[in-house]
Order: structure tokens, then C-alpha cells, then sequence
């Protein structure tokens, strides 16, 4: 099991292909979840890729997948990658997942359903997850909150992750804390 300060990993679903493009605010959330993944590297937190049908919509986006380095990776044709086996494996590793990606309401929203269903909590970033259409997104992240997800933002999640402000690594990230962009959506998924 995962130590306490690593008992949370990020899981990026699907953020592959044109689709990163056509969803909502889609540049915006591949630079906030780049961002995140950079923080997790540094401090060994796991990180977890998977890829709808890559064959057909095409690999995760190249400057993700090279950020991720050797972050486990998986293929599925299913929308709950959970279903897939060997991704059920590596999420049960540990306590706690932070969850990005695209489409909220269709692969995110089953993903975090079969990790809850395994008793995992997660920690859903709002603003780094987003489908093509906003009603669809806004719909997804009520459903998941009212299940029982814990909404966070990036930069709620990197400050509980950094948990500290006197550390060489806070003082690292702080220039790409600071180039976020803007949260774009700034309507209340309440």
C-alpha cells in the first residue's frame, strides 16, 4: 500500500486524439492536467493513462503522454475502465484517485462510478475534465457529487498535494501554479 502522502494518484481518462480538442475549453484543461501530472512526477504520486478504442480515436495527446512518461498505460473499449482488468488492478493500488479527462458524462462519469464501486475514493477536478457539450459536463460532475465525489481544481488539488509553502518543490511549482489558465467555467455544478 501506498504511503500516506502518496495515498492519492491521478487517473487521465481518454484525453486522446481530436476529441481533446473539441471539448470544451479543451486546451485549457490539457494545460491544467499537464500541471498536475508534473506535480506527481516529482513527488512519485502514480499516474494512470487509459485510451478509448486508441485504434479509432487515436493515442493520448503527445505532450500528456510524454509528460506521463512511464506512467502505467491501458486500452479500452469499454466507457467504466474499470472494467478492464488490469486497469482494475492498478487503480485498486491505491486509496484515492484524482480524475481528469474527457467525456465527463460518458467515460469519466463511468470510471468514477466503478472506482467508487470498489470502495475508492476520488477526488473529481472540475475544471480539467469536460465533454463537447457544457450541459453534458455540468449534468455528469452534479451526478458524480451527489455520489458521493469529492469536487476539487487543479490548483485546489496541487495545494493539498504540496501541502506546504516553505519547500523547494512549492518553489518550483509556483511559476506553472501561477500560469494556469483561468478557470473557464465559472458556472456552480451545485
Amino acid at each position: 500500500m501506498l504511503s500516506e502522502k502518496n495515498s492519492c494518484g491521478l487517473i487521465i481518462v481518454d484525453i486522446q486524439g481530436n476529441l481533446a480538442d473539441l471539448v470544451k475549453d479543451g486546451k485549457n484543461l490539457q494545460s491544467r492536467v499537464m500541471t498536475l501530472v508534473t506535480l506527481c512526477q516529482a513527488q512519485k504520486r502514480p499516474v494512470i493513462l487509459c485510451e478509448q478504442m486508441p485504434e479509432k480515436l487515436g493515442a493520448t495527446v503527445r505532450q500528456i503522454s510524454d509528460a506521463a512518461g512511464a506512467a502505467s498505460r491501458f486500452q479500452k473499449s469499454s466507457f467504466n475502465a474499470m472494467q478492464n482488468t488490469d486497469f482494475k488492478n492498478a487503480a485498486l493500488g491505491a486509496e484515492r484517485w484524482a480524475v481528469v479527462g474527457i467525456e465527463a458524462h460518458i467515460c469519466v462519469y463511468q470510471t468514477v462510478k466503478g472506482l467508487m464501486a470498489e470502495g475508492i475514493g476520488v477526488s473529481l477536478v472540475t475544471d480539467a475534465v469536460s465533454s463537447r457539450h457544457a450541459g453534458d459536463r455540468e449534468v455528469a460532475i452534479r451526478s458524480m457529487q451527489a455520489a458521493g465525489v469529492r469536487l476539487t481544481t487543479t490548483e485546489m488539488q496541487l495545494y493539498e498535494w504540496l501541502e506546504r509553502a516553505d519547500t523547494s518543490l512549492y518553489k518550483q511549482m509556483l511559476p506553472l501554479i501561477k500560469a494556469l489558465p483561468p478557470n473557464a467555467s465559472s458556472d456552480n455544478p451545485q
